[in-house]
C-alpha cells in the first residue's frame, strides 16, 4: 500500500483510508487492487472491491483468503 501510494511505510496505520491518503483516488485504488492481485496472486469479486475502503478492510479481505498481512 505504501509503495502504491508513494508514502512512507510508517504512515500506513490501521486507520489509513481513502479519506487520509491523498493519492487514494479512483486511479490509485485501481492501481492498489492490481498491485494486491499481482503480489498475492488473488482476485477480488465485486463485493470485496466495494468493501475495500481502508487498510483494515483490505487486511480483513486478504486474511479471509488465507493471506497473512503484517
Amino acid at each position: 500500500m505504501a509503495e502504491t501510494f508513494k508514502v512512507p511505510v510508517e504512515s500506513i496505520t490501521e486507520n489509513s483510508s481513502a479519506e487520509n491518503i491523498e493519492r487514494w483516488d479512483s486511479f490509485g485504488f485501481l492501481q492498489l487492487v492490481t498491485d494486491l492481485e499481482e503480489t498475492y496472486n488473488v482476485s477480488f469479486d465485486e463485493t470485496e472491491l466495494l468493501r475495500m475502503s481502508s487498510y483494515q478492510s483490505i487486511k480483513a479481505i486478504l486474511e479471509g483468503k488465507g493471506i497473512e498481512v503484517r
